[in-house]
């Protein structure tokens, strides 16, 4: 698992012409935390403005860092687009496009729910497993996921492994019921997904009415799209067609 995220990080697509250099990009402040600020990651991502919407979290392997970015432009606000990024020590900064991508899932979201979050994670059993979700929070406690599970590869791109619903909160009668999923890559080669649900009622409290379901587990297989070759970031660099 360490050599496939340190391949991701260093390499970022397969060992080929050295990149080239970018500009350093600033961290946030913090014991242990590598991770670029909100604002640096949008310059990255979209230097010419645009919406972003981040997240970002520090790798337990020294000071580098993974973190999901999905941009909406105004003359393309049908066309989310959503990327993988990694970086550590130095001034490399490598972007994955997730391709295939749910774009019109995602789109739909934005359209329901302006004001989106980006989650990033990975598995609790599989540091290789990363799930970016692009979340919609409503005012009665709803929310809705669209999410994307990709598997980190050593010294290659990542490979899109599924996407589809993730985390959902919904309103049943008098409670909220919380549906979350979580990925297992088992023996290598089976993709399992399980299922949780939790209920409580409307104001956050436990309810005689509200009881959460038995878990589930679903198998997916193990079959994996690799991603485009990553390209650098930053100034000066070629960010690449959009």
């Amino acid at each position: 698992m360490v050599l496939a995220l340190l391949g991701l990080a260093l390499a970022g697509c397969k060992r080929r012409d050295r990149a080239p250099t970018v500009a350093a990009v600033p961290v946030d402040a913090g014991p242990g935390n590598a991770c670029p600020g909100p604002a640096a990651l949008a310059l990255l991502v979209a230097p010419s403005g645009g919406a972003v919407h981040s997240d970002c979290y520090t790798l337990s392997v020294g000071r580098y860092w993974l973190a999901a970015a999905l941009t909406r432009e105004a003359a393309r606000s049908d066309a989310p687009r959503l990327q993988l990024l990694s970086g550590g020590f130095g001034p490399r900064v490598t972007a994955f496009d997730v391709q295939p991508a749910p774009t019109d899932e995602i789109a739909a979201l934005l359209r329901e729910a302006p004001a989106v979050q980006v989650r990033l994670r990975s598995s609790r059993s599989d540091p290789s497993l990363v799930r970016i979700a692009v979340r919609a929070e409503h005012p009665d406690g709803q929310a809705r996921e669209v999410a994307v599970l990709l598997q980190l590869v050593a010294h290659a791109p990542p490979r899109l492994l599924w996407s589809g619903p993730g985390d959902q909160v919904t309103l049943e009668g008098p409670c909220l019921v919380q549906r979350t999923v979580d990925f297992d890559m088992l023996f290598g080669r089976r993709l399992e997904m399980t299922t949780h649900t939790r209920a409580r009622g409307r104001d956050g409290k436990p309810h005689p009415a509200c009881t959460g379901g038995p878990g589930t587990q679903e198998s997916l297989g193990a079959r994996g799209i690799a991603l485009p070759a990553g390209r650098p970031l930053g100034p000066g660099a070629d960010a690449g067609p959009r």
